[in-house]
């Protein structure tokens, strides 16, 4: 049967369930099969689990190492096409270049105008500027056999549009701007109506969700989410050994 279910980076507050940790050493987690069946693109639907060892069947992943990614020919309304592509390329390098793996993330820019489609097989990248998304700065949504816990298919929204934050200045809107050149967050954490989401760092997080993996509670990781997206550029040794987790061997 096949299912879909998705994940989120919350610009402030993110809403998930408590995670499962692999002990003291390591804060990552893995996606498993075993949550209820959710509607593509459906808010508010449940989250997709957390599973640990030594239930490695039940983990949600792709069966193939080189896996291919398409970002949508609109971009982003705040950069060029050039920059996107060069902070997602550079996203989709640092899961390539985990060692003992032998993982690629490739991908074209501007060759498609399709966004999300849980059953095309296209693993989607695209820029929301709609109202759609206020719960998150990118949602990652994932298709996957829940027989095989095979993934079939996975495309990232980023949102383009605004999001809801908790502040001093209570529960308030604001716009996102999306960046390249390292600016990340607000200038006025308390009550600064744009927040400044960095692509690169983003695309990372959101590319760990694609390959299958949780939330870290690890605060040094790229999966942790605390809506740092600078930060969240480069993979830690946590993100690592989740990646080598799930894809070493196989």
């Amino acid at each position: 049967m096949q299912r879909t279910a998705y994940m989120e980076l919350g610009v402030a507050v993110v809403l998930f369930c408590p995670w499962l940790s692999f002990g003291d050493s390591t804060g990552f987690t893995l996606l498993g099969i075993e949550d209820p069946s959710v509607t593509c693109g459906v808010f508010g639907s449940p989250y997709i689990g957390y599973v640990k060892p030594p239930t490695a069947l039940t983990v949600v992943k792709w069966p193939i190492k080189n896996i291919f990614y398409a970002v949508n020919a609109a971009g982003s309304d705040d950069l060029t096409l050039s920059q996107v592509q060069s902070a997602v390329s550079a996203a989709a390098a640092s899961w390539s270049a985990v060692p003992g793996v032998g993982l690629t993330l490739t991908g074209s820019i501007g060759s498609i105008s399709v966004t999300k489609n849980c059953t095309d097989g296209i693993n989607t990248l695209f820029w929301d500027e709609t109202s759609a998304i206020r719960v998150a700065q990118a949602i990652t949504y994932l298709t996957y056999d829940n027989t095989t816990g095979h993934l079939l298919d996975a495309d990232i929204a980023f949102n383009g549009n605004k999001a809801r934050i908790s502040s001093l200045c209570g529960a308030q809107e604001v716009d996102i701007i999306w960046t390249t050149d390292g600016r990340s967050g607000s200038s006025n954490p308390f009550c600064n109506p744009v927040y400044y989401a960095d692509v690169q760092g983003n695309a990372t997080h959101e590319l760990g969700h694609l390959l299958g993996l949780g939330h870290s509670t690890n605060p040094s990781a790229t999966m942790y989410p605390d809506g740092q997206s600078v930060r969240q550029r480069t993979v830690s040794a946590d993100d690592v050994a989740g990646v080598q987790f799930l894809y070493s061997g196989t």
